[in-house]
């Protein structure tokens, strides 16, 4: 397993003592998930937590770890993110409300490097974004077209 030097630090209170913590970023999660899910089956994000967690060796500080304010669980936000990504651009399905299952496009991302894979989502952001100006644009002509018309 690749261990992922952390890139950016958080102060995490603990009791009356403050201590600097690591915090991945979501690059460093994207190939975990994906070789998590290359399974298979369908899976919550609740359930990548625990597993996510053993594969990258964070302790429980590490997993528990809220935002300074206090908006949430720092890690399980980054796996929902990740998730959110990798279904935009077609490496995950949501068959259902909260579920994830890998698509053959994921399982052949879930063994390429870091590199690749990032290289990859950020082509596929581009072009989706570029489809739904498109998209948008084309809308606002056809309704400016009919008002015209009127």
């Amino acid at each position: 397993m690749q261990q992922y030097p952390p890139t950016t630090f958080y102060i995490q209170k603990v009791g009356k003592f403050e201590t600097v913590m690591p915090l991945l970023n979501n690059n460093e999660l994207r190939r975990p998930i994906l070789q998590l899910l290359s399974d298979g089956n369908l899976w919550r994000k609740s359930q990548l937590i625990k597993p996510l967690a053993e594969k990258l060796g964070l302790n429980e500080a590490e997993i528990n770890a809220e935002y300074p304010s206090g908006n949430g669980n720092i890690f399980a936000d980054k796996i929902s993110w990740v998730l959110s990504y990798h279904a935009l651009t077609g490496l995950l399905l949501r068959p259902k409300r909260g579920f994830y299952q890998i698509t053959d496009l994921g399982k052949q991302y879930a063994d390429k490097d870091d590199i690749e894979l990032k290289s990859s989502i950020l082509l596929k952001k581009k072009w989706r974004y570029v489809i739904i100006t498109k998209t948008i644009k084309q809308k606002s002509i056809t309704k400016s077209n009919l008002i015209q018309t009127r």
